[in-house]
């Protein structure tokens, strides 16, 4: 008998060890490892249409919710982009003053002088642009800018002059006289 070893376990025989082995095999249910249980008869694997319906509604939850904040967002870009634009006219028009003596009545003018980017920005982001000077006045001019589409391509009505100040006005046409920026 070796160390550590209890008496009862040294007088087995090979043969007893064997048979309580089998014994012992006989109650532990066979290994099913790497294989899924078999499908009934009238399941099939995929999704049902309960699933998928799910899965549909679920989108057109999401897309419902964030596409009205798309839609704002674009507009709120188009206005952004508009009062960039109308910036760029008054230092535009300041330099063209300077060289010329009088203002540039067309946004072309300010182009060909390479004072602006683009000719002509009319219909630009969601806004078309115009950009006057009456009777080539070498002390006025202003500007305007009003959305293509009120309510869809943005909300609020635009006008500058020759006193850099944006003004705007959310019921159309800016003027002179509408709430500056």
């Amino acid at each position: 008998m070796m160390v550590g070893e209890s008496p009862e376990l040294s007088t087995l025989s090979h043969s007893s060890v064997k048979l309580i082995c089998e014994e012992m095999k006989a109650l532990i249910p066979p290994r099913t490892a790497g294989k899924r249980p078999a499908i009934l008869p009238s399941q099939s694997p995929g999704f049902t249409l309960i699933e998928l319906l799910i899965v549909v509604a679920v989108i057109g939850i999401i897309a419902a919710l964030s596409i009205p904040n798309l839609v704002q967002s674009k507009k709120a870009a188009n206005e952004k982009v508009a009062i960039t634009y109308m910036r760029s006219w008054t230092a535009a028009q300041e330099l063209y003053h300077t060289r010329h003596g009088d203002y540039a009545d067309a946004d072309n003018q300010l182009f060909d002088d390479g004072l602006i980017d683009g000719r002509g920005a009319a219909d630009s982001n969601g806004y078309n642009f115009s950009l006057d000077n009456p009777a080539n006045s070498r002390y006025t001019w202003w500007g305007t800018a009003r959305p293509d589409i009120p309510g869809q391509t943005g909300s609020r009505w635009f006008y500058i002059d020759h006193t850099g100040v944006i003004r705007y006005s959310t019921a159309g046409g800016a003027n002179s006289s509408s709430s500056p920026l």
